[in-house]
């Protein structure tokens, strides 16, 4: 049976929120294991070897997380980068070195890309990129990072993304094809309820607390909505957690303290998320920058 080795920075583990990026990878993960043999290699805070069904999980030690939260611009973040880097690449090599490989997802272009061409250009195992709008939208920005972007879209087997826009952006970046590929998630639904037809309508947030998802821009339209507005609206509830996590709570406690509907709640398993989405009329995105088409 073919062996498939997805190196991904997002697989959700013992730490609270890391459902919010990994679940759909670990989803994903499992539906491969009915086609081929998967091994995950992901990052936690120590190294050990999980199992999850036919799943197994090989866990490299960074000093950080989430990854998402370094930042080249950074120089307090440089140490911490150069160790997750080197990690990565060690933990990689030991493994393809241990056993019979066919191919590398890696998940996402940076830094997993960029681990896997390496091993590629060593052992020959062919590899193959699936995109995320940080890794295009952001890390391209940076000069000598975009060198090593464009390297790895360019010499992978397959580039994918999950959306139509990034796409297309990857293709302009690399100088190739790149396919779409959606990120989903797979939700046991019980029991939904009737989604309402008229107002007072239920809403609902579900996101990283972060500039780029909007949540600030939210919470600044809900103080412009007048008290007509605010009868039609049941309730609202924001779920996530992030770097505005103050902000959040601040601007949220000013909207209860004058009698508006609005509820705070941090990060989601996805048991709660399902049942957050299955009782709500309508998922509010307010995202400054968002790949996934809706």
């Amino acid at each position: 049976m073919e062996h498939i080795l997805l190196l991904t920075t997002s697989f959700p583990d013992e730490r609270l929120g890391s459902e919010a990026a990994g679940s759909f990878v670990a989803d994903f993960a499992e539906e491969l294991t009915q086609h081929c043999r998967v091994t995950v290699l992901a990052p936690s805070t120590r190294a050990h070897v999980e199992s999850r069904g036919n799943l197994r999980i090989e866990r490299f030690a960074v000093p950080k997380l989430p990854l998402s939260l370094l930042k080249v611009g950074n120089p307090a973040h440089w140490v911490a980068i150069v160790r997750t880097l080197y990690n990565g690449q060690k933990a990689l090599s030991r493994l393809v070195e241990a056993e019979s490989t066919d191919h590398i997802l890696a998940l996402w272009a940076l830094p997993s890309g960029y681990w896997a061409r390496n091993v590629y250009k060593k052992h020959h195992i062919p590899y193959s990129v699936w995109a995320l709008g940080s890794d295009i939208w952001a890390v391209a920005r940076i000069p000598f990072v975009k060198n090593i972007l464009q390297a790895v879209l360019r010499d992978s087997y397959k580039c994918f993304a999950d959306g139509f826009l990034l796409k297309d952006e990857v293709e302009f970046l690399g100088q190739r094809t790149c396919e779409f590929l959606p990120s989903i998630r797979k939700l046991r639904i019980e029991k939904a309820r009737a989604f309402a037809t008229k107002p007072p309508y239920r809403l609902a947030f579900l996101g990283r607390w972060h500039p780029n998802k909007g949540v600030d821009l939210l919470i600044a339209a809900l103080n412009l909505l007048r008290d007509a507005d605010w009868e039609k609206i049941q309730d609202i509830q924001i779920c996530g957690g992030g770097p505005l996590e103050v902000s959040v709570h601040a601007g949220c406690a000013y909207l209860r303290s004058v009698g508006r509907p609005v509820t705070t709640r941090g990060y989601l398993d996805k048991a709660q998320a399902t049942k957050l989405l299955t009782q709500s009329d309508y998922v509010v995105i307010p995202s400054r920058l968002e790949s996934i088409p809706v």
